[in-house]
């Protein structure tokens, strides 16, 4: 049996190898055989210019929605509305795969179904084991996607990346946090719901080592963030990110999920270690704080996910979030 799992551990960059592996399963299953797939550099809601069916009856194309966690229903609904600004009168069906099932009945999903219905545009979903029925049934794409065999190599890289993390996370809390010997009981007592009173600066700088705009920022608003630190976690640095905090109902721990809590929630980045590259402690003259130099694509948010915090210091994911007031 393959799994998620499997496909997440044989490919460094999941979200262009799920693409790919839709492209191939879409043609397979839904393409008039002598059409051509084409796609445009950033094609606005579809992954490919709309083409033929098997019959020759509908103009046809697909999305590909690969979620971390919990489906991101805003997602859908922003491509929904750049299909009918670009593609309105030219196109019929759009097939939209997701590695996670989706809930039809979610608001933000059926706006954007009726929203492509009122322009003659259907959306039809292929989420989660339907899309691994069709892998199973194509031993060329499941070699290619899901080949477990070759995870030894992906194991030697696995341990780089801990390796990385472990050596990052330890030698950034030696530089930036206060030498606990100074710390009074006091403020040890206080750190463990004010976990940022144990750093040296308040704030961090993070930078993507591809921006060369510093201390420009671009007109997108993405290059470098300037962000309040908050703690270390076993994942990366976390920091505070707008809006800072939400009004939410939520399950307020990871092992019980039977009685909801409803409250204020800080909102976290975490930047994770193995993108952290290096670090200047002492910043420079338009910013004496750390800045810390990450490898992300400047045009791309550093945070490989968001976190909660109750009020209780509690960390949060975004999976356990039931709904915001």
């Amino acid at each position: 049996m393959i799994s998620w799992i499997d496909f997440e551990v044989c490919n460094r960059d999941k979200h262009t190898a799920f693409e790919n592996m839709c492209r191939i399963l879409f043609r397979e299953k839904f393409v008039k055989d002598s059409a051509t797939l084409h796609s445009n550099p950033n094609n606005p809601g579809i992954e490919v210019e709309p083409v033929i069916n098997k019959d020759g009856t509908k103009r046809i194309s697909f999305q590909a929605k690969y979620f971390n966690e919990r489906p991101q229903y805003s997602q859908i609904l922003s491509s929904a509305q750049r299909i009918i600004d670009y593609y309105k009168g030219n196109i019929d069906i759009v097939f939209l795969y997701c590695n996670k099932e989706l809930n039809v009945n979610a608001q933000k999903y059926d706006i954007a179904k009726q929203k492509l219905l009122e322009n003659s545009i259907e959306l039809i979903p292929i989420c989660n084991e339907e899309i691994l029925d069709q892998v199973r049934n194509n031993p060329i794409v499941k070699q290619e996607y899901f080949n477990t065999p070759q995870m030894g190599a992906f194991a030697e890289e696995a341990k780089d990346v801990i390796k990385r993390k472990i050596e990052n996370k330890e030698k950034m809390k030696r530089d930036l946090l206060k030498d606990s010997k100074t710390l009074s009981f006091e403020e040890i007592r206080k750190a463990a719901l004010m976990p940022w009173i144990k750093f040296r600066k308040s704030d961090v700088i993070i930078r993507s080592i591809y921006d060369t705009a510093y201390p420009i920022m671009p007109d997108n608003g993405l290059g470098f963030i300037r962000a309040e630190v908050y703690d270390f976690s076993h994942e990366g640095l976390l920091v505070r990110v707008s809006p800072y905090s939400i009004n939410a109902v939520y399950w307020p721990s990871i092992y019980s999920r039977e009685q909801e809590q409803k409250g204020t929630l800080d909102v976290l980045g975490c930047v994770p270690y193995e993108r952290i590259v290096d670090y200047d402690i002492n910043g420079d003259e338009y910013y004496a704080y750390p800045h810390i130099y990450c490898s992300h694509r400047a045009e791309e948010s550093p945070y490989s996910k968001i976190l909660y915090v109750t009020e209780f210091g509690t960390l949060i994911t975004q999976d356990m979030i039931i709904d915001t007031l």
